[in-house]
């Protein structure tokens, strides 16, 4: 078996998706899958009680996607995100007392809420940076003008 970057060169197209391979995870029978498309298909075969690949129908473990997707407190997969805590949420956790009034948001839309977030925040800081070269070129022709050295 190689290493998974040569696997990624060599199958480099998720089966599921059939796009190239976006954070390839390797079931236990070896088959390569995007994560977020094998995630999705164990969700929905868990629900059956049999998780397995959906190339060749063998067995996987739960610990196939690694560590992250299952809850540390019940050892289940995580499919909420509590903004409060910061925090992933198993469906134990989920209705535990201790996120009772907590606001919790399926992985997806916690992933879509706060990628919103972050591209608003890189356009803020891009035009912050412009304004900034704006007042940088303005102080140097100011400098020229007056003929003195422009130093930093």
């Amino acid at each position: 078996m190689g290493s998974l970057r040569q696997d990624r060169r060599e199958e480099g197209v998720c089966p599921i998706c059939q796009e190239c391979l976006k954070e390839a995870v390797r079931t236990d029978c070896g088959h390569l899958f995007c994560r977020a498309c094998l995630a999705q298909h164990l969700e929905k075969a868990s629900a059956s009680g049999v998780r397995s690949c959906p190339l060749c129908r063998k067995p996987c473990s739960e610990g196939v996607l690694g560590a992250g997707y299952t809850c540390d407190s019940h050892q289940k997969k995580v499919c909420w995100f509590c903004e409060e805590s910061r925090s992933l949420l198993c469906m134990e956790c989920l209705v535990s007392p201790e996120h009772k009034s907590h606001n919790e948001l399926t992985i997806e839309n916690a992933i879509s809420h706060y990628k919103e977030r972050l591209n608003r925040r890189v356009r803020k800081l891009r035009k912050d940076i412009c304004e900034l070269q704006r007042l940088k070129t303005q102080e140097e022709e100011r400098l020229q003008e007056m003929k003195m050295p422009v130093t930093y």
